[in-house]
């Protein structure tokens, strides 16, 4: 990186080896020592071994029909095919063809030979250039809430040996729309960064360029209504720290006001806590006060992600202002692949699950206004002292919550769906006019 640039930019790396393919969009601001990873994401089973397995089958195919199936199928004669495979696509980097020759596999056969081509070879590569296309729109793409400009990079740097082969070239000017770039050797490159990493860990460097990650996926806590509110957003720069203040959902046991708030965090993209794909980090149990009250902000949960993944959770009590303290150390100890996955379960299943998340919070809505009601006059009042046209309307409300949460909100089908968040919304209206008029009737004007 050249530390002479003064003006900050945004740079994508574009790092494809013999067996993994990486792509990370970065902010630059060597002048002030920032380098941070806004995005990223892989294939760990891509890479220029599955460029030479191509040329390998021609090779084959080749060897087959002048020596046999057997013969070709022989260790000492695969290992052969492969080594001539690699000759032939560092040679088709720069030649249109070359003829591959391996003499005397057998006594009986002193020659075989195989001609390749380079037009034949990057044919050959398109579905492999597929998914490097996927995956870096997808990087891109991650950032685009940001603006057009913030998620365009203004340079495209290549890594790794398998960038040399003019097609990978041209699919990342093509993709990017932006000449590419390769300081140094690209061979090298990615030892060097690891010698520099080691020669920053231990002291021997100069440590002015820090480098800051990213979450992987989303942190958050799981609600009452069963869904997740996220406190830290996949993507964030590390380390960070977000906040986020909650409600009790529910009336006190009047034999024990106070009451413990499980705060359980929840990491992974998918809303509902409980989705296949989230998974739990951990639980902190917060004893409350006997003066938190359902309605009102009660507890602010808190967390700071270190460098290292490290999550510090602080949840804290708002009506007495205690706080209590637990830290969580395994939120970064799943493999790309891993990562690739859930996030791939996350868009697949996203039309569904905000359907499903928006009937659960009408359901919750409704539910809460219920109670406050419920706890507010019907447990005080006579029945006779209430409007037979109000408590009808409130036993109505009753009927309607009460089937909405004995449905299994995931077996809801996708027709219904709007009827019932339609059916709850007219529920928390009809709540809303009932808690009106017996407001007016106990404070009359």
């Amino acid at each position: 990186l050249d530390r002479s640039k003064a003006v900050p930019e945004t740079a994508l790396f574009f790092d494809l080896g013999g067996g993994t393919f990486d792509v990370s969009l970065m902010d630059l601001d060597i002048a002030n020592g920032l380098v941070e990873v806004r995005s990223t994401s892989g294939d760990c089973f891509l890479g220029g071994d599955d460029f030479s397995a191509l040329l390998a089958a021609d090779i084959t195919k080749a060897t087959i029909e002048t020596v046999g199936a057997e013969t070709a199928a022989l260790p000492k004669t695969m290992q052969r095919i492969n080594d001539k495979a690699e000759i032939a696509k560092l040679a088709l980097s720069t030649s249109e063809e070359i003829t591959i020759n391996m003499p005397y596999i057998t006594q009986s056969h002193p020659k075989c030979e195989a001609t390749l081509t380079k037009a034949r070879f990057e044919e050959q590569l398109t579905p492999l250039m597929e998914r490097i296309t996927t995956i870096t729109r997808e990087v891109l793409e991650s950032t685009s809430d940001e603006g057009e400009d913030a998620s365009k990079p203004t340079s495209v740097v290549l890594v790794g040996g398998s960038t040399r082969i003019p097609a990978v070239r041209r699919f990342a000017a093509e993709i990017l729309d932006k000449e590419p770039c390769s300081p140094g050797n690209p061979d090298e490159l990615v030892a060097r960064g690891a010698a520099i990493q080691a020669g920053l860990k231990n002291g021997e460097l100069d440590t002015s360029v820090v480098l800051t990650d990213i979450t992987p996926l989303t942190l958050g806590v799981e609600q009452a209504n069963g869904l997740v509110a996220p406190v830290i957003s996949r993507g964030s720069g590390l380390p960070a720290v977000g906040e986020e203040a909650f409600s009790l959902v529910g009336r006190f046991d009047e034999n024990n006001p106070g009451r413990n708030a499980p705060v359980r965090v929840i990491q992974g993209e998918r809303p509902n806590a409980a989705d296949p794909g989230n998974r739990l980090v951990g639980v902190l149990d917060l004893p409350l006060s006997d003066r938190a009250q359902p309605g009102s902000p009660t507890v602010k949960v808190k967390f700071s992600l270190d460098a290292s993944a490290v999550l510090t959770v602080t949840a804290t009590d708002l009506t007495v202002m205690r706080e209590f303290t637990t830290v969580f150390s395994d939120t970064a100890n799943l493999t790309q692949a891993e990562l690739d996955n859930l996030v791939t379960m996350a868009q697949e299943n996203a039309p569904e699950d905000r359907a499903k998340a928006a009937i659960q919070s009408a359901v919750a809505s409704a539910n809460y206004l219920y109670t406050e009601i419920e706890d507010k006059y019907l447990d005080k009042k006579e029945k006779s002292d209430i409007d037979p046209l109000i408590f009808s309307q409130i036993t109505t409300c009753i009927s309607t919550i009460d089937g909405a949460l004995n449905q299994e909100i995931t077996k809801i089908a996708s027709g219904q769906q709007q009827a019932w968040r339609d059916k709850c919304s007219q529920t928390t209206a009809l709540l809303n006019d009932a808690e009106r008029e017996l407001k007016k009737r106990q404070n009359p004007a």
